[in-house]
């Protein structure tokens, strides 16, 4: 009885990822200064966007900062607006365009969110950004072995475009709550910060 239900769970589970994985490209959002469209439903579409060429696109930062750190950064899928709401608090009012990757592992907490804030908002933003960086922190105890990693996150700012970094490789060798394990958390991270 037990191997039959293990059986069917694992075809449940499976079945579930091929669904996820398909139509990605039908459900995502597009913003800019000018235009904003949604899919038929903003709860499960993904941010992307669509800026013009003389400001560099959110989704090229956050390119930028993927590849900085290579394969060390796990595979991911675009920010669910569900997520960028919820985790963030970000309301379309407050940027004209944003991008973010989240690692597609629940116990994997990477994560880049980059965001161009409207004229006179980017403080706003910040403090978002921050407050979502604060609760992270907070409820790193249900899975001890990113309390490194998740300390030393960063938003950082540049004018009106901010990033929320939460990225890097682990170090299994090093206890996440020892110096040397804070250290190398704070290592990775500065990888996406430069």
């Amino acid at each position: 009885m037990k191997k039959i239900f293990c059986a069917v769970l694992a075809s449940l589970v499976s079945l579930t990822f091929v669904a996820c994985g398909s139509n990605s490209s039908d459900k995502t959002t597009t913003s800019n200064s000018s235009t904003s469209s949604t899919s038929s439903s903003s709860e499960t579409s993904s941010i992307t966007d669509n800026s013009s060429a003389k400001t560099p696109a959110a989704s090229a930062i956050v390119e930028a900062i993927k590849k900085s750190y290579g394969e060390d950064f796990p595979h991911s899928e675009s920010i669910p607006m569900n997520l960028l709401n919820s985790e963030f608090a970000l309301t379309e009012d407050l940027y004209e365009d944003v991008a973010g990757e989240v690692a597609m592992i629940s116990t994997n907490v990477d994560r880049i969110l980059v965001v161009k804030a409207k004229p006179g908002k980017a403080d706003e933003v910040e403090t978002l950004l921050n407050q979502a960086r604060e609760k992270r922190v907070a409820d790193t105890l249900n899975y001890p072995m990113n309390i490194a990693k998740t300390n030393a996150s960063e938003v950082v700012r540049k004018g009106d475009y901010l990033a929320f970094i939460l990225a890097g490789k682990r170090n299994a060798d090093l206890t996440p709550e020892s110096a040397e394990g804070i250290a190398y958390a704070k290592e990775e991270t500065q990888r996406g910060v430069d």
